[in-house]
């Protein structure tokens, strides 16, 4: 990287140097030269003086199992004098080790400290012996520090991690969706991270096809709640405020965030209401959306194929779920992640309180022998619920004082004796401050 420009620059694999058993099972010799004599190119005079990566080092290891979770050293070796020295521009100074570091950066020779490394002692390989530093010639200069180094080598379950598109621990996620379609409008260049393991990770339907657009469908399905997944735990990085609210039978989702959105995945929990179509915000105007909507639960993705659609940053209104009824709505999950794969960590805020009292109809109904019915009260206050049976008599209450908010009340269809009541058609009769509100429900065994 930093001697990009040097005229010359090769390696040699030395596979015997003739050093014994005492030599390692393989060496690796770099040479670079930065101004040849009479060369055809110069190289610009900041690489004269280089301050980064001199080489990059791409390693295969032999095919065996057991070296999964091992570190392997790769360390700096010494055979004559001239080994890992840098010369000067004009080849008059040889610049040689001072200190030599283990991988974990601890001291393991020092030059300068003959009491604790002294010449006798020095292993074999290790550092410039000190009568490179005789003769006739410039005495070379001990100034360079050399840090060896090493790779762990993976497990095999660890390699391909299907399903990880961005390969940050966790699969099946917003960002990997994000990542993913970012492939599709960009190519290649949109995997960052690792070509070679992020392309495996595409193969999202097991078919043994990667990057294709059935493994992005797949993907999407499984975020929206189509598909198993296996959920993980999901880093932070950026921040963006959600509010949710309700009024006049819609929920809301209102967003403010400092950066662009790429997708977004809102999961709300629902009791005795009949929620519509969610329909997008005009701050997620021209974006695409997926949702599935089950008894209990709806699932929105909101996200974009088209190249450089995003959700702005900024505040404005997200998603909105018009719904009958009088039960309750409430936002239990957000995933969100930046237009570049980021995720986004969210600060939900919740303002769903009723504006008026109601009373839902009991859920299941009919029933044997468990229902609940909801009650949503806008100010404290004390209640009450009486059920009646068919001939008018109270056979169960309930009572106490409530905060604003939608509650519960679970009947198991036991009587206020703890017998258990017979089959047939009973009334409930709910009085909450001034309100007053009376249905019927069905119960079978």
């Amino acid at each position: 990287d930093d001697i990009s420009g040097w005229e010359y620059f090769t390696y040699r694999i030395i596979d015997n140097n003739n050093c014994g058993a005492g030599c390692p099972s393989g060496l690796l010799r770099l040479v670079g030269i930065a101004d040849e004599n009479d060369g055809a190119g110069h190289p610009p005079v900041e690489e004269l003086q280089p301050s980064g990566i001199l080489a990059r080092l791409g390693m295969k290891i032999t095919n065996d199992q057991n070296l999964g979770g091992q570190f392997l050293p790769l360390s700096f070796y010494w055979i004559d004098c001239g080994d890992n020295s840098f010369a000067d521009p004009d080849g008059a100074e040889l610049f040689i080790d001072a200190r030599i570091y283990s991988s974990e950066d601890e001291l393991i020779w020092d030059e300068f400290d003959d009491a604790n490394y002294p010449e006798a002692s020095r292993p074999l390989g290790l550092g410039a012996v000190d009568s490179c530093l005789e003769g006739d010639k410039t005495t070379p200069e001990r100034c360079v520090y050399f840090h060896n180094g090493g790779i762990r080598a993976k497990r095999p379950e660890d390699i391909d991690d299907r399903g990880d598109v961005n390969l940050n621990g966790v699969p099946y996620e917003i960002s990997d969706a994000v990542v993913f379609t970012n492939y599709f409008i960009y190519g290649i260049s949109a995997f960052q991270t690792n070509v070679d393991g992020q392309t495996a990770a595409t193969d999202i339907n097991a078919d043994g096809f990667t990057l294709t657009v059935a493994d992005l469908v797949y993907l999407v399905r499984v975020i929206v709640g189509d598909a198993e997944a296996i959920p993980k735990f999901s880093p932070n990085m950026l921040n963006v405020d959600l509010t949710a609210s309700v009024k006049n039978n819609n929920l809301s989702v209102t967003a403010g965030s400092d950066c662009a959105v790429g997708a977004a995945l809102l999961v709300f929990e629902y009791d005795g209401i009949r929620p519509q179509m969610p329909v997008l915000g005009e701050m997620a105007r021209g974006m695409d959306m997926a949702y599935n909507i089950t008894d209990r639960e709806i699932r929105v993705l909101i996200y974009s194929y088209e190249h450089g659609r995003a959700i702005d940053a900024g505040e404005g209104e997200l998603l909105n779920i018009d719904y009958t009824g009088n039960g309750h709505i409430s936002l239990v999950e957000t995933s969100l992640a930046s237009y570049h794969g980021d995720v986004i960590r969210t600060n939900l805020t919740t303002s769903l309180l009723p504006e008026e009292f109601s009373v839902s109809q009991n859920y299941p109904n009919p029933f044997n022998p468990v229902t609940s019915v909801d009650l949503s009260i806008p100010t404290a206050c004390k209640w009450e619920m009486h059920i009646y049976n068919i001939n008018g008599q109270c056979v169960r209450q309930f009572g106490g004082e409530a905060n604003p908010g939608v509650m519960t009340v679970t009947w198991d269809g036991l009587s206020d004796d703890g017998q258990m009541v017979a089959s047939g058609i009973y009334f409930y009769k709910v009085q909450a401050g001034e309100f007053t509100a009376k249905k019927k429900m069905t119960l079978l065994k």
